[in-house]
């Protein structure tokens, strides 16, 4: 809708023009709302993937990964969001501490990282990308560990002692 009223700014100006009581935008009320757009655009991008694709749970952690990179730049008014109104930044600011919630939940799950590892488009490299060396070994050690302990190979089971059958 914000793209669309943007679009359609001179038309909305002269509607707004023909009704007294109502106040016309300013420039910088455009550019609020082309700010805005921007930044939701983002959000929508993501949105549209999961939507129209066949959601895959591998897709989780960099979705998470995404967001948590763009949230910042927007609070922090960094990368294509330099030139972002003090108001947006500080909205997107507040809005970390849940985001933050959420992906804490996340991220004490071992499934969407055990589905990212084993999607063969991403393995280990996001982790790399994302996360410095050691916390990446770490990660990738603990699923190691947690895949073993689950699915043990069938070598190890054929070493352990049998149980008599009563």
């Amino acid at each position: 809708m914000l793209e669309a009223s943007i679009k359609a700014r001179h038309q909305i100006s002269r509607w707004i023009s023909s009704y007294s009581s109502i106040l016309q935008f300013t420039e910088l009320d455009w550019t609020y709302l082309q700010q805005l757009a921007s930044v939701l655009q983002r959000f929508y991008e993501h949105t549209e993937f999961v939507s129209r694709s066949i959601p895959q749970i591998s897709y989780t952690v960099p979705i998470y990964y995404d967001l948590h990179d763009i949230m910042n730049d927007i609070a922090n008014q960094e990368g294509e969001f330099k030139s972002l109104g003090n108001d947006i930044a500080n909205a997107v600011q507040s809005s970390l501490a849940l985001y933050s919630k959420y992906y804490s939940f996340m991220d004490g799950l071992d499934l969407y990282y055990i589905a990212l590892i084993l999607n063969p488009r991403y393995k280990t490299k996001l982790l790399e990308q994302e996360l410095d060396s050691e916390a990446t070994i770490l990660v990738i050690q603990h699923i190691k560990e947690v895949l073993n302990t689950q699915y043990p190979s069938r070598q190890s089971m054929d070493l352990q002692p049998s149980r008599p059958v009563h």
